[in-house]
């Protein structure tokens, strides 16, 4: 069944492949084309809509086979999720009513980027910080 899986999914996406180096070629040939560009758009939409239902259907058909990783998964998704939180509460607006209208934002827009921000930084440290733990800790068994 696996080897199937896969097969199918390499034929897509040489086929993916193909598709966008004709569009490729004819957006090379004539790079004002509309139609070209209006249907390498349409391919690209479905390439999207290809991996947003597999990026859906797979975790799902996995976590049914595979009932003790999907805890796993899910206690990765609450951390996540209490890291974002914790990004939000600690995010701010550092700009003035004039400022935010010079850049066409809202003070939530403002307070969401800053979250987002946070949560990168927080993620990025956390990432920083185990790849040293377990250097060292690799260091030390061998």
């Amino acid at each position: 069944m696996d080897k199937k899986i896969i097969l199918i999914a390499k034929i897509v996406a040489f086929a993916l492949v193909a598709v966008a180096l004709i569009f490729l070629i004819l957006l090379l040939v004539n790079p004002t084309s509309d139609a070209v560009i209006g249907n390498y758009l349409t391919v690209a939409y479905i390439t999207f809509g290809i991996a947003v239902v597999t990026a859906l259907i797979f975790p799902i058909v996995h976590m049914i086979s595979n009932p003790k990783g999907a805890v796993k998964a899910f206690l990765g998704v609450v951390a996540i999720l209490v890291l974002g939180l914790i990004s939000y509460l600690f995010a701010t607006n550092e700009f003035t009513a004039i400022q935010l209208e010079k850049l066409q934002i809202t003070e939530s827009a403002s307070i969401w980027v800053g979250a987002g921000l946070n949560l990168t930084f927080i993620v990025g440290i956390v990432t920083i910080l185990a790849a040293i733990f377990l250097a060292i800790r690799g260091s030390i068994l061998k």
